[in-house]
Protein backbone atom coordinates (compact mmCIF):
# COMPACT_ATOMS: atom_id res chain seq x y z
CA UNK A 1 0.00 0.00 0.00
CA UNK A 2 1.31 3.61 -0.97
CA UNK A 3 2.15 5.69 1.66
CA UNK A 4 1.78 9.51 1.45
CA UNK A 5 3.35 12.65 2.73
CA UNK A 6 1.89 15.75 1.20
CA UNK A 7 3.66 19.41 2.15
CA UNK A 8 1.47 22.15 1.60
CA UNK A 9 -0.70 20.36 -1.08
CA UNK A 10 -3.19 23.14 -1.94
CA UNK A 11 -0.53 25.34 -3.37
CA UNK A 12 2.09 22.67 -4.91
CA UNK A 13 3.94 23.58 -7.33
CA UNK A 14 6.28 20.35 -7.96
CA UNK A 15 4.38 17.09 -7.96
CA UNK A 16 7.23 14.16 -7.01
CA UNK A 17 6.62 10.17 -6.70
CA UNK A 18 9.62 8.66 -4.95
CA UNK A 19 9.94 5.03 -5.65
CA UNK A 20 11.92 3.66 -2.53
CA UNK A 21 11.74 1.03 0.25
CA UNK A 22 13.26 2.73 3.03
CA UNK A 23 10.91 4.48 5.47
CA UNK A 24 13.47 6.63 7.08
CA UNK A 25 14.39 7.84 3.86
CA UNK A 26 11.06 8.60 3.43
CA UNK A 27 10.63 10.51 6.20
CA UNK A 28 13.87 12.37 5.61
CA UNK A 29 12.69 13.49 2.34
CA UNK A 30 9.58 14.63 4.06
CA UNK A 31 11.06 16.80 6.19
CA UNK A 32 13.49 18.20 4.63
CA UNK A 33 10.59 19.12 1.95
CA UNK A 34 8.86 20.28 5.39
CA UNK A 35 11.84 22.17 6.47
CA UNK A 36 12.37 24.27 3.36
CA UNK A 37 8.62 25.04 3.69
CA UNK A 38 8.35 23.72 -0.10
CA UNK A 39 5.45 24.06 -2.06
CA UNK A 40 5.82 20.04 -3.03
CA UNK A 41 3.63 17.00 -2.87
CA UNK A 42 5.17 14.17 -2.32
CA UNK A 43 4.37 10.86 -2.94
CA UNK A 44 6.04 7.54 -1.36
CA UNK A 45 5.53 4.44 -3.22
CA UNK A 46 7.24 0.89 -1.42
CA UNK A 47 8.29 -0.78 -4.76
CA UNK A 48 7.71 -0.61 -8.86
CA UNK A 49 4.40 -2.28 -8.26
CA UNK A 50 2.92 0.58 -6.28
CA UNK A 51 4.84 3.21 -8.68
CA UNK A 52 3.48 2.03 -11.83
CA UNK A 53 -0.01 0.73 -10.65
CA UNK A 54 -0.02 4.53 -9.28
CA UNK A 55 0.81 5.85 -12.90
CA UNK A 56 -1.42 4.00 -14.47
CA UNK A 57 -4.41 5.46 -12.38
CA UNK A 58 -3.24 8.55 -13.37
CA UNK A 59 -4.21 10.70 -16.93
CA UNK A 60 -1.61 12.18 -18.81
CA UNK A 61 -2.20 15.43 -17.23
CA UNK A 62 -1.68 13.90 -13.86
CA UNK A 63 1.71 12.58 -14.07
CA UNK A 64 4.04 13.90 -11.68
CA UNK A 65 6.19 16.28 -12.27
CA UNK A 66 9.50 14.41 -11.19
CA UNK A 67 9.72 10.55 -10.25
CA UNK A 68 12.80 9.61 -7.87
CA UNK A 69 14.24 6.18 -8.14
CA UNK A 70 16.56 4.07 -5.07
CA UNK A 71 18.07 2.50 -7.93
CA UNK A 72 19.49 -0.62 -5.31
CA UNK A 73 16.28 -1.14 -3.57
CA UNK A 74 15.59 -4.08 -4.27
CA UNK A 75 11.82 -4.06 -3.98
CA UNK A 76 12.24 -1.25 -6.46
CA UNK A 77 14.59 -2.98 -8.85
CA UNK A 78 15.35 0.66 -10.09
CA UNK A 79 17.13 -0.63 -13.28
CA UNK A 80 13.91 -2.39 -14.69
CA UNK A 81 12.05 0.54 -13.44
CA UNK A 82 14.29 2.48 -15.40
CA UNK A 83 14.27 0.43 -18.52
CA UNK A 84 10.31 0.30 -18.11
CA UNK A 85 10.08 3.79 -17.85
CA UNK A 86 11.80 4.40 -20.43
CA UNK A 87 9.80 2.39 -23.17
CA UNK A 88 6.47 3.15 -21.93
CA UNK A 89 4.37 5.49 -24.07
CA UNK A 90 3.22 7.30 -21.22
CA UNK A 91 5.92 7.58 -18.36
CA UNK A 92 8.98 8.22 -20.91
CA UNK A 93 8.99 12.07 -20.54
CA UNK A 94 8.20 12.31 -16.56
CA UNK A 95 11.80 13.29 -15.32
CA UNK A 96 13.95 10.71 -13.34
CA UNK A 97 16.38 11.56 -10.40
CA UNK A 98 18.32 8.50 -9.63
CA UNK A 99 19.73 8.42 -5.73
CA UNK A 100 22.47 5.76 -5.43
CA UNK A 101 24.43 4.70 -2.02
CA UNK A 102 27.40 6.29 -3.54
CA UNK A 103 28.91 8.25 -6.78
CA UNK A 104 29.73 5.39 -9.60
CA UNK A 105 30.21 6.82 -12.93
CA UNK A 106 30.09 3.28 -14.54
CA UNK A 107 26.44 3.01 -13.04
CA UNK A 108 25.61 6.88 -13.51
CA UNK A 109 26.27 5.85 -17.43
CA UNK A 110 24.16 2.98 -17.42
CA UNK A 111 21.41 4.98 -15.14
CA UNK A 112 21.19 7.96 -18.08
CA UNK A 113 21.04 5.60 -20.93
CA UNK A 114 18.42 3.93 -19.56
CA UNK A 115 16.48 7.28 -19.15
CA UNK A 116 17.31 8.79 -15.92
CA UNK A 117 17.99 12.31 -16.46
CA UNK A 118 19.64 13.17 -13.19
CA UNK A 119 22.30 10.65 -10.84
CA UNK A 120 23.19 11.47 -7.86
CA UNK A 121 24.67 9.52 -4.22
CA UNK A 122 22.34 9.61 -1.60
CA UNK A 123 23.31 12.45 0.58
CA UNK A 124 25.13 11.78 3.91
CA UNK A 125 23.56 14.51 6.31
CA UNK A 126 19.60 16.38 6.65
CA UNK A 127 21.17 19.27 5.03
CA UNK A 128 22.18 17.44 2.35
CA UNK A 129 18.75 16.32 1.55
CA UNK A 130 17.41 20.16 2.11
CA UNK A 131 19.91 20.85 -0.80
CA UNK A 132 18.51 18.28 -3.10
CA UNK A 133 14.98 19.11 -2.86
CA UNK A 134 15.42 22.65 -2.92
CA UNK A 135 17.03 22.18 -6.05
CA UNK A 136 14.17 20.13 -7.13
CA UNK A 137 11.99 22.72 -8.03
CA UNK A 138 14.91 24.61 -10.15
CA UNK A 139 15.27 21.39 -11.96
CA UNK A 140 11.78 20.85 -13.12
CA UNK A 141 11.26 24.76 -14.35
CA UNK A 142 14.40 24.42 -16.44
CA UNK A 143 13.34 20.99 -18.05
CA UNK A 144 9.66 22.79 -18.51
CA UNK A 145 11.28 25.86 -19.97
CA UNK A 146 13.46 23.59 -22.51
CA UNK A 147 10.19 22.08 -23.79
CA UNK A 148 8.56 24.50 -24.33
CA UNK A 149 11.06 25.78 -26.37
CA UNK A 150 12.71 28.39 -24.02
CA UNK A 151 15.62 26.70 -24.41
CA UNK A 152 18.76 27.55 -22.50
CA UNK A 153 20.51 24.39 -23.75
CA UNK A 154 24.43 25.35 -21.96
CA UNK A 155 22.47 25.97 -18.55
CA UNK A 156 20.79 22.34 -18.84
CA UNK A 157 23.39 20.35 -19.68
CA UNK A 158 25.69 21.90 -16.86
CA UNK A 159 23.20 20.64 -14.83
CA UNK A 160 22.54 17.05 -16.34
CA UNK A 161 26.04 16.44 -16.64
CA UNK A 162 27.25 17.88 -13.59
CA UNK A 163 24.36 16.49 -11.26
CA UNK A 164 23.57 20.45 -9.75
Amino acid sequence: MAKYAIVHQAAADLEIVVAGDDPAEQLIISAAASDLGATTRIEFVDDDIELFDLLEARDDDTLPDLLILDVRSAAVGGHDALATLGSHERFWEVPVLVLAPSEDAAEADRCRRAGAVWFEAKPATFGGYVDLVASLSQRCSELRRAEAGHVDWNRIFERIFTDQ
